[in-house]
């Protein structure tokens, strides 16, 4: 049976890492968006730094801390004065996103560590666009993207910058994340976003990354992307614009090869202790 796409909607900078897998995948991704907690809590740490005064707009904690004690029992949750509380704080809270309270904390703590970063304090007080979506055209496909922040040229910092905010709960350590960056086609969209800039405002920036952990101490590496590996990016982009193409055309959103393969195990794994 043939997968259909909407074929209308322009290919988000952020869609190229399920292209990149496969158009099946992108399919998917589009069919059935899929939003985790660490999602939940990556967006809330977005908002938390790049537009502060919009965050308790946003979002509602939930702090249940208190009614629990009055409620007192084993299973304060299970009671009915409990759910009448849930009931009374979703009623008060309608249209924003409700996170824990150890999320929020996890917000506020980032946003405190990333404005004592010498870096990353300047590059997040330097005037510019923060979550500004810009369209543009690659080789006849309508492209969407949206950058974290795109630091205006000649004004403040390094004559113009992109800025992207990356959180990791692993390690954002130089060389675990040049693994993150390869593993998560960050180059990808960085490239996207470069092109995109350069084709809308006819400036060509560095694309710098703020990586920090999510778990304490919250760890921050700053790191600037070489030149090499966006032109490398933008060679992968120019394949997956001609693959996207090529699917719609003729409506074929097909997954992996259909091919028997040999396989074998990785260099490292005969390296001696």
């Amino acid at each position: 049976m043939m997968m259909q796409i909407d074929t209308n909607t322009p290919l988000s900078a952020s869609e190229l890492k399920y292209l990149d897998r496969s158009p099946a995948h992108l399919k998917e991704h589009r069919d059935n968006p899929v939003s985790s907690q660490a999602m939940v809590l990556g967006t809330a740490i977005h908002t938390a730094v790049l537009q502060p005064e919009s965050f308790y707009k946003r979002y509602a904690v939930m702090d249940d801390e208190e009614i629990c004690e009055k409620i007192g029992g084993i299973k304060p949750r299970a009671t009915k004065e409990y759910r009448s509380y849930l009931i009374d704080f979703y009623a008060e809270n309608e249209g924003k996103i409700i996170i824990s309270k150890d999320d929020c904390t996890i917000c506020c703590d980032i946003f405190e560590i990333l404005r004592s970063h010498k870096i990353t304090r300047r590059l997040l007080d330097a005037q510019g666009d923060v979550e500004k979506r810009i369209n543009w055209n690659h080789t006849g496909i309508n492209m969407t993207g949206q950058p974290d922040k795109v630091i205006y040229p000649c004004t403040d910092y390094l004559n113009g910058m992109i800025i992207d905010l990356k959180t990791s709960s692993r390690d954002s350590r130089h060389r675990a994340f040049q693994s993150d960056i390869w593993n998560f086609k960050y180059h990808l969209q960085a490239a996207a976003y470069t092109e995109a800039v350069k084709e809308t405002q006819g400036h060509e920036m560095p694309f710098v990354f703020i990586a920090v952990e999510s778990e304490r101490p919250y760890g921050v590496g700053v790191y600037c992307l070489e030149q090499n590996d966006i032109d490398y990016a933008l060679t992968e982009i120019d394949r997956l614009i001609k693959l996207y193409a090529e699917c719609m055309n003729n409506n074929d959103w097909h997954g992996y090869k259909q091919e028997l393969c040999n396989i074998e195990l990785p260099s490292w794994s005969h390296t001696e202790n």
